[in-house]
């Protein structure tokens, strides 16, 4: 079995002291000048003040977790680094004042913490603020460390998508890919190659209990199943995804 995750170092700085009204209102006069130069699906989808609108017309809420929005975050940074547009930069300074703050009293699924992971290292790699890198390796260390609740029952080796399994006692492929991804930006970013290993350690383990190798297809899902001695297989009902 491969080796589980370890803790990692965190890279942090003390805040500094807060702003006078004088830099709030040009901070928000900058972020609404960015906003109107952003590319059509982004400018109609931010909200101006550091989130997302889950939807177009805005009838869905904002919000700043999770892929659906993360995954704005991701394509907001892919055009800045094609065009390093300034403009991009106070956005994404927002947006890492929305961002969760990961700590032992949150409770969520396992694959939320590494997408999150993926959009602070994204606002980090345009803003350079260590704070937004400090939230992506908290973010990262609520699954990797060796403590996780979800690194556990048959094959603990890949996550369960629920805290302790919750009532399906899935462990699902969502999270075990951008853990990896995660963990590579981290390594991107730091050079600490710890999460260079996390990276390579998650890989084997994800084609090990992933990947039919005679499709040769991935599965989403694997389930703990059998008594007394139970095994992962190969969720009846997931899809399956090619390699």
């Amino acid at each position: 079995m491969a080796v589980r995750r370890g803790r990692h170092p965190l890279v942090w700085s003390a805040p500094g002291p807060a702003s006078g009204e004088r830099r709030r209102t040009a901070h928000a006069q900058e972020r609404q000048a960015a906003t109107e130069r952003l590319p059509g699906a982004e400018c109609r989808y931010y909200d101006g003040a550091g989130e997302w609108n889950v939807c177009v017309p805005h009838i869905c809420g904002t919000g700043n977790v999770d892929w659906g929005v993360d995954s704005l975050t991701y394509a907001l940074y892919f055009h800045w680094s094609l065009t390093h547009d300034r403009g991009v930069r106070p956005i994404m300074s927002a947006l890492g004042g929305t961002a969760v703050n990961y700590s032992p009293a949150v409770h969520t699924s396992s694959d939320v913490p590494v997408w999150d992971t993926i959009a602070d290292v994204r606002e980090y790699q345009v803003t350079g603020d260590v704070e937004a890198l400090a939230r992506a390796e908290a973010a990262f260390r609520f699954v990797a460390d060796g403590g996780s609740r979800f690194a556990l029952g048959a094959c603990p080796a890949v996550d369960y998508q629920l805290p302790g399994g919750g009532g399906t006692k899935l462990k699902t492929l969502e999270t075990g890919s951008n853990y990896i991804k995660a963990a590579l930006l981290l390594y991107q970013v730091t050079r600490f190659h710890a999460y260079l290993r996390d990276a390579e350690t998650e890989y084997a383990a994800v084609r090990r209990y992933f990947l039919s190798p005679g499709v040769p297809l991935y599965t989403v899902y694997v389930s703990t199943t059998g008594r007394p001695a139970p095994r992962c297989q190969a969720a009846t009902s997931a899809r399956s995804t090619a390699t």
